[in-house]
């Protein structure tokens, strides 16, 4: 069993999005320089490094750094930040490669019955309104009195 509950899908919404300028350091701790291309990037969010289309690393980060100051959040239009990964967390990056910060949102994926809201479909009551106007302009019909 995942957890995950059937009805409900997972939605990764993303809010910032760069490009890896920088590599620093081994594998055992690595830093890089992050170009930011659009949105923020946010501490306390997930990352996603994507080398094009293909996904190479998805987590936590340990640091996030604006001028070599500790930062939680980056401004939105900043130019670049400083991204520290947790100990050999990360494999092989290159200079280009896409880091994404997402937040994991929960999306309802219930199936809502129409006749949970009565038995008038959508559209259907619309119609029966316009139906007793004609009637009562053509004199057929008493004016229709609406709740």
């Amino acid at each position: 069993s995942s957890g995950i509950n059937a009805e409900y899908g997972y939605v990764k919404n993303v809010i910032g999005s760069g490009r890896i300028a920088e590599i620093h350091g081994d594998k055992k701790k690595r830093v890089v320089g992050v170009n930011n291309l659009k949105g923020t990037m946010d501490f306390s969010c997930d990352f996603r490094i994507k080398r094009g289309s293909m996904p190479l690393w998805e987590g936590r980060i340990e640091t996030l750094k604006f001028l070599k100051e500790r930062i939680l959040k980056t401004a939105p239009g900043a130019s670049a930040c400083g991204i520290g990964f947790p100990k050999r967390s990360v494999g092989e990056l290159q200079l280009g490669d896409t880091i994404d910060c997402f937040k994991l949102m929960v999306e309802d994926r219930q199936f809502i019955d129409p006749r949970f809201f009565g038995s008038v479909v959508e559209g259907e009551e619309e119609e029966k309104k316009k139906e007793q106007r004609e009637k009562w302009a053509r004199g057929h019909y008493e004016e229709p009195k609406y709740i």
